[in-house]
């Protein structure tokens, strides 16, 4: 593999270009990281953030696109038609009341510190010869899968490569990142008065907690690359009050997605039995979806070439960890070739934590951030550059054998089966998503029947607002009936309160 570089022409005056660049503009970038990190906002709500990026890119000379397919996202582009297209992934959303502790305000900061690098890179061509364009998205909401909603509008269509990278407590050169899916399970019962006349009640805490309990118990006999976690998110108001609606909301990973599917579905049985059991009814709310990271090896070589050129050594523990992080990253590397590098910023301290959030406003995580845009930058460029359409081909055959059909992202639904109609059946062959990687317009395909919804982004009124966010399809699960009824929302159970159970609008299992 390591012949794949003789493929590529030095254009060392081109690189020489673009790391000049990033260096003059060390003390704008710092800026930018800094005011991000002063003003962390929430998922989908990233409103300074992207007027602050926007801008910058605007008064560089690139062409931007605002309030790009969500309220807070962007496009921005620069370079000359008849060549290749590089994206380069810029996050910039922050934590609840915990601020950057993802470090996500260095994730901006590489990201238009590569742009401005092969712009300059570009610049520096002969007319004659210049081709290619770099590309920066602005994604908003990692934690609500910001990206999938992008897929979904078929931006990455024509991408050659997605690059990105992300501050962690080490250097990890291909992480194995997990599929996860968010799930929130909601019960529905009746409310009584508990002292008086509990019987005319059915609680839906009882609900809840068999439902907790039995997924507990359940995940023992799971696989240990399975992890479900869960916490109850409403267990009523008034111990005097029989609780009539209860919620859990759940985290589900594997490994992979085929791996998860089942966990997700046995976690489903739970819920429903749960219901059953308590004649309550449940509401399931299918939510953000990250699916695996796909690292692309070529690329990464590729990527670690230029580390080494910088003074940046991996070592070999380091090159293939798990780290037990979703990324919707995983989501772009099913529909284009891409890498999602880990670096240091000269912490101990774990993502997601206060301590990671003043790393990552620290002055000490300049060096090795700059140091990656650099290196981002120079890949970019070895891949726009005329000559390098043998390396291109090695990476997208790479890429065709890592994604199968049924498991494109943004093509079918993710809890579908590949003998559904939306399984095999209903994707778009992989031939064709690779002819459209390269040149061609988006091929209308079916619409996904699972949406990001707004888990831990704040009101669902502001989630509405941002993402115009879709009911599909529903069903309801009750208790003491068989899978007919579900389907035709008969009333469950007997009871002392049947007729006023009858009167009750019966809630539906909704699968956004």
């Amino acid at each position: 593999m390591e012949s794949l570089w003789q493929m590529v022409s030095p254009f060392g005056s081109m690189k020489d270009e673009a790391k000049t660049r990033i260096d003059n503009a060390a003390a704008e970038l710092n800026a930018l990281s800094h005011d991000l990190w002063s003003h962390p906002e929430n998922p989908y709500n990233e409103v300074h953030a992207h007027d602050l990026l926007t801008t910058f890119l605007e008064n560089d000379g690139f062409e931007v696109e605002r309030n790009f397919i969500l309220p807070t996202a962007f496009r921005a582009t620069y370079g000359y038609d008849g060549g290749r297209a590089v994206a380069v992934m810029a996050e910039y959303d922050a934590l609840p009341n915990i601020g950057h502790a993802s470090g996500h305000n260095l994730v901006a900061e590489s990201a238009i510190g590569v742009a401005l690098g092969v712009k300059a890179a570009l610049e520096s061509m002969e007319q004659k010869v210049q081709k290619g364009k770099i590309i920066v998205f602005g994604c908003p909401s990692n934690a609500g899968a910001g990206k999938q909603k992008l897929i979904n509008a078929g931006v990455f269509f024509g991408i050659s490569a997605s690059l990105m990278v992300s501050p962690f407590n080490k250097n990890i050169l291909k992480p194995r990142q997990e599929a996860l899916e968010k799930v929130r399970y909601k019960f529905h019962g009746l409310s009584a008065n508990a002292s008086l006349a509990p019987w005319d009640g059915r609680n839906a805490l009882d609900a809840a907690v068999q439902c907790y309990s039995s997924i507990a118990a359940m995940r023992k006999h799971l696989r240990p690359s399975i992890k479900v976690h869960g916490v109850f998110v409403n267990g009523g108001n008034h111990p005097g009050v029989v609780p009539d609606q209860t919620e859990l909301l759940f985290h589900i990973e594997a490994s992979t997605t085929a791996e998860l599917q089942p966990a997700v579905k046995k976690c489903e049985d739970c819920a429903i039995g749960a219901a059953s059991a308590t004649q309550c009814t449940v509401e399931i709310e299918y939510g953000s979806y990250f699916a695996e990271l796909k690292t692309n090896s070529h690329l990464s070589l590729l990527y670690k070439k230029h580390c080494n050129e910088l003074g940046l050594k991996f070592l070999k523990e380091e090159q293939n960890l798990p780290v037990g992080i979703a990324t919707d990253m995983g989501n772009v590397s099913f529909v284009t070739p891409s890498i999602h590098v880990l670096y240091d910023i000269n912490t101990a301290a774990l993502n997601n934590t206060k301590e990671f959030a003043l790393a990552a406003g620290a002055p000490e995580a300049q060096k090795a951030t700059l140091l990656q845009a650099k290196a981002l930058a120079l890949t970019a460029i070895d891949l726009l550059q005329p000559g390098g359409s043998k390396l291109i081909d090695s990476i997208n055959k790479e890429f065709q054998k890592l994604t199968p059909p049924s498991e494109v992202v943004g093509q079918i639904p993710m809890n579908q089966p590949a003998d559904t109609p939306y399984g095999n059946k209903g994707t778009l062959p992989r031939e064709a998503v690779s002819a459209n990687l390269q040149n061609g317009p988006p091929v209308e395909t079916p619409e996904p029947a699972r949406e990001a919804m707004p888990d831990d982004v704040g009101s669902s009124t502001d989630w509405n607002k941002a993402a115009d966010l879709d009911d599909k399809g529903s069903k309801a699960a009750e208790g003491n009936v068989t899978t007919d009824n579900i389907s035709e929302g008969k009333p469950a159970g007997e009871g002392s309160n049947d007729q006023a159970a009858e009167q009750k609008e019966v809630p539906t299992v909704t699968v956004n």
